[in-house]
């Protein structure tokens, strides 16, 4: 009779750790991977590549660049890009054609492509945002994870006009014409920086690369796409610059 209770009591607790284990494993764990909160999240399946642009070569802050960005791929699957260290924005500009010119060599489904220092704003409420665009939109064509002096619908999120770049989701279909873009102010650039640096005028020639900037920046010759293509904003921004 004693044995037969102590079996009945072992198969008693055996059950009840079973059922345990089952309640624990269909907890909701807000989007990540129930092993670990620091693992990739399953919120942001859509994302095919990630990329990241820093021009800092120091270890430690590619890992916290890492560290920053595995909510949203796990770290072996990030990709950071030493950019290029050319004049100014010339060098920024290549480094965005780059990495666009390779996801179209090796036809990426959409690569998110994020600067360095850029961080997280209001996260759950923009992600959140970011989720119902693409579910709504699986055509989009770019969503920007924010911008400044925006002009956009605020129902649809559907960008008229936008400045400023912190992180952007390109579709594959629209990797060449964004490409274009950055070209086009690659060689605005090169072509009239050698003669602004000859200006002898440090304040006239300072003034000379403002201009330049601000009519040859790529998020100032992407609002000409803006209006009419697919573009859309994730609004409050998801990421702003640091």
């Amino acid at each position: 009779m004693i044995k037969l209770l102590i079996i009945l009591l072992i198969i008693f607790m055996i059950l009840s750790f079973s059922i345990y284990l089952l309640f624990r494993s269909n907890e909701d764990w807000n989007g990540y991977d129930k092993n670990s909160q620091n693992s990739t999240s399953k919120q942001w399946s859509f994302v095919d590549k990630l990329v990241c642009i820093t021009f800092n070569s120091n270890k430690a802050y590619q890992d916290s660049l890492n560290e920053k960005l595995k909510r949203i791929k796990n770290p072996k699957d990030i990709i950071i890009f030493k950019g290029y260290n050319d004049f100014g924005l010339l060098g920024y500009v290549r480094s965005h054609a780059f990495i666009l010119k390779n996801a179209i060599k090796n036809k990426w489904k959409n690569v998110l492509i994020i600067d360095d220092n850029a961080i997280w704003n209001n996260y759950d409420e923009s992600y959140k945002v970011l989720e119902k665009i693409v579910q709504n939109n699986p055509n989009y064509d770019v969503i920007t994870l924010g911008n400044t002096n925006a002009d956009f619908d605020q129902q649809t999120f559907k960008l008229k006009s936008g400045e400023s770049i912190s992180g952007y989701l390109v579709n594959g279909n629209y990797l060449k014409k964004l490409y274009d873009i950055f070209n086009e102010s690659e060689d605005a650039i090169r072509s009239q920086s050698s003669s602004i640096n000859r200006i002898k005028d440090i304040k006239l020639r300072n003034e000379s690369k403002r201009k330049l900037e601000n009519t040859y920046r790529p998020d100032i010759l992407w609002k000409k796409l803006q209006e009419n293509d697919n573009w859309y904003i994730v609004n409050p921004a998801l990421m702003i610059k640091e």
